[in-house]
């Protein structure tokens, strides 16, 4: 199905948007036949510029929507919660953290609260910050536990995308202009309703939570202070991208930014390594 659209806005935050080359070197399928992240293809090549304050950004009239045949059952209504539970325990401080099972995937259900609950990225992978937010650090292969509890790692863009492909029905392919000059594909997930929590949000922008995860609106602490858009649910994914720039994973709570009202959305967009967000940590050994 094609949707037509337009729809120009001016941006007076700085916000960059790409998709990334994730670092695990053989992600493990969410669902059998799987390979995340790549299912509908890699869009690293058409991202290639950044969108600068108070860009103009144009969404192309035409917007693919694609059917996905894996998404995973929900297992929460109003009435009834048939999700799996269990815990993680953080021996570090104690604090012990409710997680969900959706796919072969296990998430906290929660935000990381060690030592505090915003960090910036070298923070969120234990690395020096004064070397990795300015530079493209190397980093292993595979898993990386960052300041997330043992037994658990900081989820990879690849992760992300598998966790919005299995709780989703579509995706959306649009094509975005900034300045009328660079134009590249950004994909979005209709995943946010049902991994929003049912209650928290602004308005009327609460989920159905419908796998448990139980996302909150927690915007993102800039470099320059505040709070900033905090009618979203924003998380640090372990994808480097180049020296400045790593993925991060967005839930959408209502906002609009260069596309319709955005409320049932879920994408991976680039952002500056120095930008303090929230962690949610993934269980190692979910089956």
């Amino acid at each position: 199905m094609k949707l037509k659209s337009l729809c120009v806005v001016s941006v007076s935050c700085l916000f960059f948007f790409a998709c990334s080359e994730d670092n695990s070197s053989s992600p493990q399928a969410l669902v059998p036949g799987i390979s995340q992240g790549t299912e509908y293809g890699d869009l690293s090549s058409s991202i290639a510029a950044n969108l600068t304050s108070s860009s103009s950004i144009a969404v192309s009239s035409s917007s693919e929507m694609s059917s996905s045949s894996y998404a995973v059952p929900s297992c929460k209504t109003e009435t009834e919660d048939n999700c799996e539970y269990g815990t993680l325990v953080d021996s570090r401080d104690g604090n012990i953290y409710k997680t969900v099972k959706i796919g072969t995937q296990e998430w906290m259900t929660e935000e990381l609260k060690y030592k505090g609950r915003f960090f910036n990225w070298a923070q969120a992978l234990g690395l020096d910050e004064n070397v990795c937010n300015e530079n493209q650090c190397d980093l292993p292969n595979g898993n990386i536990q960052g300041i997330c509890p043992e037994g658990s790692h900081l989820p990879s863009a690849n992760e992300f995308r598998a966790l919005f492909i299995a709780t989703g029905s579509q995706q959306s392919y649009r094509t975005i202009t900034f300045d009328g000059k660079t134009t590249r594909t950004e994909i979005y997930y209709d995943t946010a309703n049902k991994l929003k929590a049912s209650s928290g949000w602004k308005c009327c922008f609460a989920g159905d939570d419908r796998y448990g995860f139980s996302a909150l609106p927690t915007g993102r602490r800039p470099t320059y202070g505040g709070i900033e858009n905090d009618s979203y649910a924003i998380y640090w994914t372990s994808s480097q991208i180049d020296s400045t720039l790593v993925s991060q994973a967005w839930i959408f709570g209502g906002s609009t930014i260069g596309v319709a009202t955005m409320e049932d959305e879920s994408t991976i967009r680039s952002g500056l390594k120095k930008d303090r967000l929230l962690i949610r940590c993934i269980k190692d050994d979910a089956k």
